[in-house]
């Protein structure tokens, strides 16, 4: 499955830092199955930039001050969303409601994916040095 990322995102996947997505539309991921993320995908400079594999999928409800994930609510609490927003890559909670209220209003639904990196392309790999 390719999953397209902005730039600000990627080095974060590259170093570990953010651990899961966040899409609209993620029907085909599944546990176990190889993803692979790209930059600029559906452009002329479009570039792989790392391969990883799906650990989970959840069902995500994104609201001012609340996440469900799966069945569970996750309240504002500094800790809780601070996580999930860092995992995520944004810098805090609020900058990632703003983001999705900006790209799909609130509220959100989704899936959220959490994956590990099997490994990142030669390019990648020149871009962390």
């Amino acid at each position: 499955m390719i999953i397209s990322f902005q730039d600000r995102f990627i080095d974060k996947i590259l170093s570990g830092e953010m651990t899961s997505i966040i899409r609209k539309l993620s029907n085909k991921a599944e546990p176990g199955k190889e993803l692979q993320f790209y930059q600029n995908w559906r452009t002329k400079d479009a570039k792989k930039f790392a391969d990883a594999v799906c650990q989970e999928v959840a069902y995500v409800k994104i609201l001012e001050n609340v996440i469900f994930i799966g069945k569970i609510a996750h309240f504002k609490s500094k800790e809780s969303l601070a996580e999930i927003a860092s995992n995520d890559g944004f810098s805090t909670w609020d900058d990632m409601v703003s983001w999705f209220a900006n790209q799909y209003g609130l509220p959100f639904e989704g899936k959220m994916i959490d994956f590990k990196v099997s490994y990142p392309t030669p390019s990648a790999q020149s871009r962390k040095m």
